[in-house]
């Protein structure tokens, strides 16, 4: 709006000067057309040199220009859970050696090199693999060793080391501007634990928005099976705020073909979605259903069980429990997997890469194994109902997040937490400009002819983005915390004994946030 109104400002400008040259050529004699060319070159010239220094000194988080850390290293802690060559859910956003890399890696070259000259600092990071946050994080405390200033790693395993006294609240991080869209205020807020928050996330990872829960369509089925026809277009209905839980599900269920006649509908056959479990979960997430949410007081309390809750599962497994809706065991079964192919996941996604489905659930990142495909589209997960506000996109609770470690490194003589909000900052902000481009270009090559709907639906996706603490403990040290989202799950697998289920785990579940918020309190001291 800003650049909209300066060039509107300039353009105006010119017009002036150009009216009153053409009034002193008829009195004065001619005026020197190079001359005022050159002058609004220079004024522009001016004006440029001084939003760059602006722009610079808001990036560097308040601390000016002039900032200069020697050189020091900056150093990220990066737990990856790997398996061979695939680093799920982290992915290298942090720091890259060379340009040589994919398109994206580049883009964080050049980011952190770009970083590294304004702040005179070295950005670096130690890759644990295939251990758990708390333990790693337990050896560096016990050794006095800590030689990182931020921590990187699953965010449920993360957000599980915070009763351990392991990490320190971001929330009042100096030099940050929490404000600004490249932090992800929703983590922020969503995952406080008695008033102060431990993860966090912004926009130096992709994973806010690669691993937001969408869904994504093939248009060829929607036109072949008159869904357009007969629940609406999809775009429109989500622009509209129409997107709902009932229309999403009819257009589900309107999908189920019998390819080769041989009397069911299974894999080879055409179908309405390919779901990871086939049980519809994030669809109480994304019309409304909290697992946990605190008071003014900071009490914790469980609030997923509701008529609403059971509302959402009924509707929902009447559905996905029909041959409509293909879940990766099925899709699996008895399948050897192609070479070339990752693992069982990105094989049954190859299913809707080959046109046997109308939907598929996932993580927007998974566009990557999409590209073969003609046409495809994407949508957020379905509003409750027209009544409800806004679209909930929830992200994937292993979705890679980052901590601050409960004690500032000593072992580099600029380190400061004043230092750790500044590069921070820095580094989401130059993000938000080269790297989040680059992501968004790689997932959706232009060359679709829907490209600016697909812009249009990210916009409403990374709008929408939500976090929730029940989903964050599905990993816990504490099978009765993870039994919180183990109960949530099991409503809508098996809606009819919902309300046994709830009321024989009640009590335990009760007593499993209690103990966590209190163990929390405990390491705060």
């Amino acid at each position: 709006m800003k650049l909209t109104k300066i060039i509107a400002l300039l353009l105006c400008g010119i017009l002036c000067i150009s009216c009153l040259a053409s009034c002193f050529s008829s009195d004065e004699g001619d005026v020197d057309e190079d001359e005022i060319e050159e002058e609004e070159k220079e004024e522009e010239k001016d004006k440029n040199e001084d939003k760059d220094k602006e722009t610079l000194e808001h990036n560097h988080g308040g601390a000016g220009p002039s900032v200069n850390y020697n050189k020091d290293k900056f150093t990220f802690l990066n737990v990856r859970q790997a398996s061979g060559n695939v680093d799920y859910y982290g992915g290298n956003w942090l720091d890259v050696e060379s340009k040589k890399g994919s398109v994206a890696e580049k883009a964080v070259y050049e980011r952190n090199r770009k970083v590294e000259e304004e702040l005179g600092v070295e950005i670096t990071q130690i890759i644990e693999d295939g251990t758990e946050p708390e333990m790693i994080l337990e050896t560096y405390y016990k050794a006095d060793d800590v030689c990182f200033d931020v921590v990187y790693g699953w965010g449920a395993k993360m957000f599980n080391c915070i009763p351990m006294g392991y990490f320190r609240d971001v929330s009042s991080l100096p030099n940050t501007d929490f404000s600004e869209d490249y932090w992800s205020q929703d983590s922020i807020e969503d995952l406080s634990v008695c008033g102060k928050s431990y993860v966090f996330t912004n926009d130096i990872t992709m994973n806010r928005l690669g691993w937001s829960n969408v869904l994504f369509f093939n248009p060829q089925i929607a036109e072949d099976y008159n869904v357009y026809k007969d629940i609406g277009n999809f775009y429109e209905l989500v622009e509209e705020g129409k997107w709902t839980l009932d229309k999403y599900l009819a257009a589900v269920s309107s999908v189920q073909h019998d390819l080769d006649g041989n009397g069911t509908v299974d894999v080879s056959d055409v179908y309405g979605l390919i779901d990871g479990g086939a049980i519809g979960d994030s669809l109480g997430l994304s019309c409304g259903v909290r697992l946990i949410t605190e008071d003014e007081s900071y009490i914790p309390n469980i609030t997923f069980y509701s008529d609403k809750t059971l509302d959402i599962a009924n509707r929902v497994y009447e559905v996905y429990s029909k041959a409509c809706v293909m879940s990766y065991q099925e899709l699996t079964e008895g399948a050897d997997i192609p070479e070339g192919m990752n693992d069982i996941f990105q094989y049954s996604r190859s299913f809707f890469a080959k046109g046997h489905s109308l939907f598929m659930s996932g993580g927007l990142q998974l566009c990557s194994e999409l590209r073969d495909m003609d046409e495809y589209g994407i949508l957020p997960l379905p509003k409750y109902d027209e009544n409800q506000e806004n679209y909930i996109t929830p992200v994937d609770p292993l979705a890679s997040m980052f901590a601050l470690p409960a004690e500032v490194r000593a072992d580099v003589e600029s380190a400061s937490l004043e230092r750790t909000g500044t590069v921070l900052e820095r580094m989401a902000a130059q993000s938000k400009d080269e790297v989040l481009p680059i992501f968004i270009s790689t997932v959706f090559p232009e060359r679709t002819s829907d490209y600016k709907k697909k812009l249009d639906m990210i916009d409403i996706i990374s709008s929408s983005i939500s976090y929730d603490r029940g989903c964050m403990l599905s990993m816990s040290y504490d099978s009765a915390l993870e039994n919180i989202a183990g109960v949530y799950t099991h409503i809508f697998h098996s809606p009819a004994s919902a309300a046994s289920t709830y009321t024989r785990n009640q009590k335990l579940l009760n007593n499993a946030i209690e103990t966590f918020y209190m163990d929390v309190l405990g390491a705060e001291g």
